[in-house]
């Protein structure tokens, strides 16, 4: 579930058509039947760098494999991503592969414009936890590619000058914020000119915190949006509102003007020490500074560390378009995919945990092993324990943590009438 600007690009890789002799005994002159070339169309919001590499590397390696396949793509921003895959699916030009997370697309789903991939074989492949959140009303509707997991992201070396250690607790993680500014070090790398990152940093010690609770696991944002509760009916939402305005203290003016890339080059260079974000952001800290070294825990909320767990869940997932015309090129994209040499590919460049069940990690990057250590020994939690808003609701939600963000200090602390100005908004919806 990613969520940054993107920028526009398009990848057009040429298809080889590979056509038979004749059969002996044929007459010469007689035609000879082509196999249909299959174009296949792939829309898509990844805006980093190292998962477009990656995904030109599949796409060229796929190709060779499938000549009488080709596969055009095309990125777009984030922020306009759904509008865009939305009009085209109205005017009958809908792309054949579309990234997405299925639950957030459950419109379209009802609509009969994306296929069941149930029965593909290639879908057994896929770790079942992690297909599973790719599933509605049952049935699988997305091919994830990878999965995510939410939380702090350090850089050792300035950990390292500061005589700091990776945090347990809460308060250990706040005294971590204080010695470094204390040294004239601003924390967190916050890119908040991305109107998503406020959620997403947001999210990273909100979810651990709400999906461990009876009260709000499974029916917190969805009771809202079927209007059987409000905010102010679940006092957690109010205590992670009141964390993050703990955190909070740590910004720096300038961090409202920051985008993507000053932020990355920021954590990769030393400049600030952590950011709370996803894994999408490794394979470009590793671009900005091949030699970093860099490292990755669960973005602490308690002081009882085993509570302190990294949320996981989906990120690059691909849907498949209901009325495709090219199915058998869908089809070999997708096992091509599945493939454990193309699993390789996509771990080398964009340094994410493959979805594909026993997918052996990369020892070298030390992300990727803090990222599978944290899976193997069960310190992660599941987000779809909460089920996401989507449409109106989602875009709603996300702004106004975006705002929560940006309030001045003293506003902040009136928690109680955020909340209440939020439970207005949202009735508002229909």
């Amino acid at each position: 579930m990613k969520g940054y600007q993107k920028v526009l690009g398009t990848l057009v890789l040429g298809c080889v058509i590979v056509t038979a002799a004749a059969a002996s005994g044929k007459n010469e002159n007689q035609a000879v039947t082509k196999p249909a070339a299959q174009k296949v169309t792939i829309l898509h919001y990844m805006g980093e760098a190292s998962k477009n590499d990656g995904l030109a590397a599949l796409v060229k390696e796929i190709t060779g494999k499938n000549p009488n396949s080709s596969y055009e793509v095309e990125g777009v921003a984030y922020s306009q991503y759904t509008g865009i895959l939305k009009t085209r699916i109205a005017a009958d030009d809908a792309p054949d592969l579309f990234t997405g997370w299925p639950n957030q697309y459950t419109e379209l789903i009802r609509a009969g414009q994306v296929l069941d991939l149930s029965e593909k074989p290639y879908m057994k492949r896929l770790i079942p936890w992690l297909a599973d959140e790719a599933r509605v009303n049952g049935k699988l509707y997305g091919f994830p590619l990878d999965i995510q997991l939410y939380g702090t992201f350090y850089n050792k070396d300035v950990f390292d000058k500061y005589g700091l250690k990776v945090p347990k607790t809460l308060d250990e993680y706040l005294a971590i914020c204080e010695t470094l500014m204390a040294n004239k070090v601003y924390p967190f790398v916050r890119s908040y000119k991305n109107a998503n990152f406020p959620w997403v940093e947001y999210t990273c010690f909100a979810y651990p915190m709400l999906c461990q609770s009876e009260a709000t696991k499974s029916i917190l944002w969805s009771s809202i949006a079927e209007k059987k509760t409000k905010f102010k009916d679940h006092p957690l939402f109010a205590e992670s509102l009141r964390l993050y305005d703990k955190l909070l203290k740590y910004t720096e003016p300038g961090d409202f003007g920051m985008d993507s890339a000053t932020g990355i080059n920021k954590l990769a260079s030393g400049e600030r020490a952590m950011t709370m974000d996803g894994g999408w952001i490794v394979g470009d800290l590793y671009k900005a500074n091949p030699k970093g070294r860099f490292g990755f825990f669960p973005t602490p909320w308690s002081n009882d560390p085993a509570k302190n767990l990294a949320s996981t869940g989906l990120d690059d997932v691909f849907m498949v378009y209901a009325k495709t015309k090219n199915i058998e090129g869908v089809d070999k994209f997708l096992e091509g995919l599945a493939s454990n040499a193309n699993t390789n590919i996509w771990m080398e460049k964009a340094k994410m945990i493959s979805s594909i069940a026993g997918a052996p990690v990369p020892k070298e990057n030390a992300v990727q092993l803090d990222f599978s250590t944290l899976l193997t020994d069960n310190r992660t939690i599941q987000r779809s324990r909460l089920i996401e808003f989507s449409g109106e609701y989602r875009q709603k939600m996300r702004a106004n943590i975006q705002l929560f963000a940006a309030l001045p200090a003293e506003k902040r602390k009136d928690i109680d009438k955020f909340i209440q100005d939020l439970d207005a908004e949202f009735a508002q919806i229909k």
